[in-house]
């Protein structure tokens, strides 16, 4: 049953993606999107096999689950959430909402993967899921000026 859950909020997470418009340009949030799953996807497997954060389940349909989580949603949602903050004013502060907004979410879904036994935390916890969530959304933030200024050059 959890598969389905997350195979229907990727779907929700993409179909918004559509509708919102084309604020940010197919190059721009393509490259926002697999920069978000690189990091992602290596972070999730430094902490789980090299620190021993938290151990994924052994069961397929979780297993399935935990990596549309951290392969599809957690990308999808951040460029998802870049494109509605891009459609704002461009403040500081905006952008730090934006990314604690963020963070949040993602940490309410992490808890609900945890809550459901797609992984069970050994020393990881919900602090350590909001910082890192935050610091992903600032860190690919950067990345995004940093393109920008390239594309300008």
């Amino acid at each position: 049953m959890i598969i389905c859950l997350y195979f229907t909020l990727t779907w929700i997470i993409f179909l918004s993606l559509l509708s919102t418009g084309n604020k940010l340009g197919l190059i721009k949030a393509s490259f926002l999107f697999l920069t978000v799953c690189l990091l992602n996807s290596h972070f999730y497997l430094l902490i789980s096999e090299n620190f021993k954060g938290f151990t994924v389940s052994d069961k397929t349909t979780h297993y399935i689950s935990f990596i549309l989580w951290k392969t599809l949603i957690v990308p999808a949602f951040l460029v998802l959430s870049f494109k509605i903050s891009r459609g704002m004013v461009a403040a500081k502060y905006l952008i730090l909402l934006s990314g604690g907004f963020f963070a949040v979410c993602m940490a309410v879904v992490d808890e609900i993967g945890k809550t459901v036994g797609l992984y069970t935390y050994e020393w990881w916890n919900l602090f350590w899921s909001l910082l890192y969530f935050y610091s992903l959304y600032l860190s690919t933030y950067c990345l995004y000026q940093l393109f920008i200024k390239l594309e300008d050059a």
